[in-house]
């Protein structure tokens, strides 16, 4: 399986804009999140969205693979640890979801996967569990490949 890779770094009290791409030889995949305007610091529910992204590819593929480039949570595919710049012990738990992807065979990133040969894939970022989301900035580091089969 060859993948082309595109990566996504973000910045911000879960408050931005983000846009990536990334070239692979002449190969693009491009990974775009956008967080929601109403998640500031405070209480959340398991389950709210966080943030909304897509990725996207106009190179022939079998589907794409995504993951945070953060700290697993666990065991459970999908799920992650974002932790705090100004204070580490500061933690936000979110998972990767939306509909048509499930959890790829387990690696290191615990890859999500969207099979398909669709030009671009949606999916949400949600919180994982409830929880008291510390005022804090947080780094998001999405990372998208196109999957080749």
């Amino acid at each position: 399986m060859r993948f082309a890779t595109g990566q996504l770094v973000a910045w911000g009290l879960l408050t931005a804009l983000l846009l990536a791409m990334l070239p692979v030889r002449a190969e693009t995949v491009r990974v775009v999140l956008q967080m929601t305007r109403h998640t500031v610091a405070g209480p959340v529910r398991a389950g709210t969205v966080l943030g909304r992204g897509e990725i996207r590819s106009s190179v022939t593929h079998s589907g794409y693979a995504l993951w945070l480039d953060n700290e697993t949570d666990g065991d459970r595919p999908g799920c992650y640890r974002l932790t705090g710049k100004t204070k580490r012990a500061h933690v936000v738990r979110v998972c990767l979801s939306g509909d048509g992807w499930y959890a790829g065979a387990i690696s290191p990133e615990q890859r999500w996967v969207y099979p398909g040969s669709d030009k671009q894939a949606s999916f949400i970022l949600v919180s994982s569990v409830d929880q008291t989301i510390p005022a804090d900035t947080y780094v998001i580091q999405v990372k998208g490949d196109l999957r080749q089969e």
